[in-house]
């Protein structure tokens, strides 16, 4: 079995925008496992464990999306809490421009489901992961700076989207591409 997910990949410029504001954050010493900055994406669909004959069939529907997907622009912007900011579980930063990956995510969602796979109940919101509460002590200083900060780091443009394996260590997850597949709509 692969521990495996989908998602669109972010330019490192972003990446040490985040690691920067994680640093910030760290000060405050919270109770937050702080996710590596080399591991934050844009999760399309997590697919859990799935067995590896699967990986092929996976790639020929991400491969026949992606051959009439148009690159597009994604913004980073903004910071938030799941469920909200008096109970934060999960620490995020927004993702704008979601029309094209809302379509992108559907068609994900559409054509995994004739290979046997679940559609999200939850509907689909577009976030990068930085941080997951482990325990409410000392969050209220994190969660009162996040609010106060004004985080736009940029945006990029969205080539591709990769199948990723997830290989979970106690120094955290390792991932490993088992698929890219470009973009290459008119």
């Amino acid at each position: 079995m692969i521990r495996s997910f989908i998602a669109i990949e972010i330019p490192d410029f972003i990446r040490s925008h985040i690691a920067d504001l994680q640093d910030e954050m760290r000060r405050f010493h919270a109770h937050v496992s702080w996710v590596n900055s080399g591991n934050i994406h844009v999760t399309l669909k997590f697919l859990g464990d799935i067995r590896e004959s699967l990986v092929p069939q996976i790639g020929d529907v991400l491969g026949e999306i992606s051959s009439h997907t148009r690159p597009f622009t994604i913004t980073i912007e903004n910071l938030g809490f799941f469920p909200n900011a008096k109970r934060p579980r999960v620490l995020w930063v927004g993702v704008t421009d979601r029309q094209q990956l809302k379509t992108l995510y559907n068609e994900i969602e559409d054509g995994l489901s004739h290979l046997g796979f679940s559609r999200e109940k939850r509907g689909f919101t577009p976030h990068l992961t930085i941080g997951r509460v482990r325990h409410p002590g000392g969050i209220e200083e994190v969660v009162a700076r996040m609010q106060t900060l004004s985080f736009q780091p940029g945006s990029f443009e969205a080539k591709e989207v990769v199948l990723i394996r997830s290989t979970l260590k106690p120094t955290g997850a390792v991932y490993n591409p088992l698929g890219r597949f470009e973009f290459n709509g008119d």
